[in-house]
């Protein structure tokens, strides 16, 4: 296999990592070939090996259809499947944001550029992914914009070491029910501002941490955006039912 890559001059990306992984210590080599093996046993399951074994899309394609007719890509998973098919999720969503901000892009009329929004929820189960961080800082130039869902900034912070960067690169962010056991109400309490006493010229916060993580906010929702002030936004809680 090594010997493979260190061939594979088609794909140049492969040929210094077949030289660096025979180069490694056994035991080195050894771990990285476990994690390689258990990260495949998803691809060699009959399902997965067979809508794999043949092409028939291409991201790009995401560029292409009539106004109000784009494709549009639905993943969904069951929370306990998404462990199990991680590896192929990250190979997908890795594929479709390196093509769609691939150099080939930059030959294009940015101004004709269909937009395309990529909805992750979750995003922290998947682990840390340097595509999404990329998407994120450079995307708006190639009109691809990333939503991230996650259920709390600990999530964040534990996949990714620039957790910080990345959300005060988004253009709007949204908070429900920010916590104070992780410090999250408190961040935006301080985020928001303080108001001064006409009277005595003290501050005081404008909502203080403790109301932002208590039931006074709890059907609400708090947006921040870019240029903009803050938004208290109330949640639509009711359930509406298709026949």
């Amino acid at each position: 296999m090594i010997v493979a890559l260190r061939g594979a001059f088609d794909v140049p990306p492969m040929v210094p990592a077949g030289t660096s992984l025979g180069e490694m210590e056994s035991r080195t080599k050894a771990n990285i070939l476990s994690t390689a093996q258990t990260s495949f046993q998803t691809w060699e399951e009959v399902p997965i090996e067979r809508v794999t074994e043949r092409c028939d899309w291409s991201p790009l394609d995401l560029r292409k259809g009539s106004p109000g007719a784009h494709p549009t890509i639905y993943i969904c998973l069951r929370p306990h499947e998404v462990e199990a098919y991680v590896s192929l999720l990250r190979v997908f969503i890795a594929q479709h944001i390196r093509l769609l901000t691939s150099t080939e892009m930059t030959q294009l009329d940015r101004t004709k550029i269909l937009p395309i929004l990529l909805l992750l929820d979750g995003l922290p189960r998947l682990g840390r992914m340097p595509p999404v961080a990329s998407a994120i800082e450079i995307g708006a130039s190639y009109g691809l914009r990333v939503w991230m869902f996650l259920q709390s900034l600990g999530q964040l912070q534990e996949a990714y070491p620039n957790a910080g960067g990345m959300i005060s690169s988004c253009a709007v962010r949204v908070y429900l029910n920010p916590s104070g056991a992780d410090g999250m109400a408190d961040k935006l309490s301080k985020e928001l501002g303080n108001v001064t006493n006409m009277a005595d010229g003290t501050q005081q916060p404008l909502v203080p941490a403790h109301e932002l993580a208590g039931p006074k906010w709890s059907d609400r929702q708090h947006v921040l955006a870019s240029g903009t002030r803050p938004a208290r936004i109330r949640k639509n809680l009711r359930s509406t039912t298709r026949s």
